[in-house]
């Protein structure tokens, strides 16, 4: 599984808010189907926070041409 993610601050109206942003590789040909468990994990993290999210997703194989 790969999934990368950080974290952008910024204020608004004296306020810090947060969100998190998110690229993940989503296999379709494993035996658990998308969501895997590390992107549901980082969603219910940021579901406790009450941090917003964005993801992105890709599920093409991959393959390493030189």
């Amino acid at each position: 599984m790969d999934l990368a993610a950080a974290v952008l601050s910024f204020q608004e109206q004296n306020m810090i808010r947060r969100i998190v942003i998110c690229s993940s590789y989503l296999p379709y040909d494993v035996p658990d189907p998308p969501p895997n468990r590390e992107l549901e994990d980082l969603v219910n993290f940021c579901k406790t926070k009450s941090w917003d999210l964005l993801t992105t997703s890709d599920g093409r194989p991959k393959t390493s041409k030189i």
